[in-house]
């Protein structure tokens, strides 16, 4: 009896899982696996910084090129937290130019790091910038209260 019981619920979700693994039903194959392609090339969107010093602002560029043949805006700059500001090329990037986007960590607690800044276009092209790294006391910071 309890055999014929774990049977059927293996059954059950073998037919789930084959079920939840098609493609739903309406939507064409080619429109569930199409893509946007992204005009802004950019030369890193992950970047370690490595180690920084507590206390102490470590800014960092991400640079871009436009690749389309109209020019690409950026619309918003979101750092992810308060303790990380960024500034970016503000002007219409023509194509074939290059932008940038400056964040400017400010590490006040020691520890790994990871933060993001949420880059969005005018043509709704969105990317997630990433610096991360690890802060470590600032020796010559903490004396100078002491």
């Amino acid at each position: 009896m309890l055999k014929a019981i774990y049977l059927t619920i293996l059954g059950l979700l073998i037919y789930a899982t084959n079920t939840l693994a098609q493609a739903p039903t309406g939507i064409p194959q080619s429109a569930s696996v199409s893509q946007k392609t992204n005009v802004l090339k950019w030369k890193l969107i992950s970047i370690d910084m490595g180690k920084i010093p507590q206390g102490m602002p470590a800014p960092v560029t991400f640079e871009f090129t436009n690749t389309s043949a109209k020019p690409v805006t950026l619309v918003s700059v979101q750092p992810g937290c308060g303790c990380t500001k960024a500034s970016y090329t503000k002007e219409p990037v023509a194509p074939a130019k290059g932008g940038f986007v400056k964040a400017t960590f400010n590490a006040e607690g020691v520890g790994r790091f990871s933060k993001t800044v949420t880059v969005i276009a005018d043509n709704s092209e969105t990317v997630y910038l990433t610096l991360y790294g690890e802060v470590v006391p600032n020796f010559d910071n903490n004396s100078k209260g002491k």
